[in-house]
């Protein structure tokens, strides 16, 4: 099984928004971890997080098994998608 914070940076890195620790995360155009507000700041615009990579695996790892499992699934069929 792929660790967790691998799992969660992948997602990220394809483009997907991750739901974790009651917030929406996502990576932004510029490679910059954001969270997505719910509303206000209007499409694709997120508020940039400044985390180090320790922080980064500690919230990954929050994850529970059922939501490893399920970003893991999700990242290979995103994969699949891009490989037509």
């Amino acid at each position: 099984m792929i660790h967790k914070p691998v799992q969660l940076l992948k997602a990220l890195l394809d483009g997907q928004e991750v739901d974790l620790d009651g917030q929406k995360w996502a990576m932004s155009s510029d490679g910059k971890l954001c969270v997505v507000p719910e509303s206000g700041l209007g499409e694709n615009q997120g508020l940039v997080v400044d985390m180090d990579v320790s922080q980064f695996c500690k919230m990954a790892n929050r994850m529970t098994s059922d939501q490893a499992f399920l970003l893991g699934a999700n990242n290979a069929l995103h994969g699949m998608k891009r490989r037509g």
